[in-house]
């Protein structure tokens, strides 16, 4: 299965393939807006290789309140795009995907809301400031506080033995789940 996905990368236009390996980077879910600022190509072009990759079945958009935010079809995927990417590539798109989360936040003043930084800057750069501020202040709250429950049962019927497990889980207390979340 690893080399069909791997075939599958490489049978992609240089500019696609480009795009999916730079998103690779940004995780198996990421921000266009963050795809944008690090990409090799112009913005333009990334979100066209980003439509074509969609209708190709390999990257999947969410429209949500806060952006556009892309996942990989699935997680195998992405691991063979990320793995499949030299070293020293792979390392420079990180450090420009630090970068560019670091100008995102330039001012370490955590009173300026998104919503204040929103009316000068562009929509793309709101975005990016708005994920880095809503986990900036995640990480200074407590932890959530799950419940979680498992259920054993165990069945005899005949000579056989079933074992069946249930598991589930309740927010008990929501602490920094309210801002910071990966759906």
């Amino acid at each position: 299965l690893y080399g069909l996905l791997l075939s599958r990368i490489d049978r992609l236009a240089g500019e696609e393939r480009q795009t999916l390996q730079e998103a690779a980077v940004l995780g198996a879910q990421f921000d266009a807006a963050l795809l944008r600022r690090i990409a090799s190509a112009p913005p333009e072009a990334t979100d066209a290789a980003l439509a074509r990759l969609a209708s190709a079945e390999l990257l999947r958009a969410e429209a949500r309140s806060d952006g556009t935010r892309w996942r990989f079809t699935h997680a195998l995927l992405h691991e063979v795009a990320y793995q499949n990417l030299l070293l020293a590539r792979r390392s420079a798109l990180h450090g420009r995907a630090g970068r560019a989360l670091e100008d995102a936040k330039r001012d370490d003043d955590a009173t300026r809301s998104p919503r204040d930084v929103a009316r000068a800057v562009d929509s793309d750069q709101a975005k990016l400031y708005e994920l880095i501020w809503n986990r900036a202040v995640a990480c200074q709250m407590q932890a959530g506080e799950l419940e979680r429950t498992t259920v054993d049962i165990r069945a005899v019927v005949a000579d056989r033995v079933l074992d069946l497990r249930a598991t589930g889980q309740v927010i008990k207390f929501d602490g920094f789940l309210r801002l910071y979340h990966e759906d």
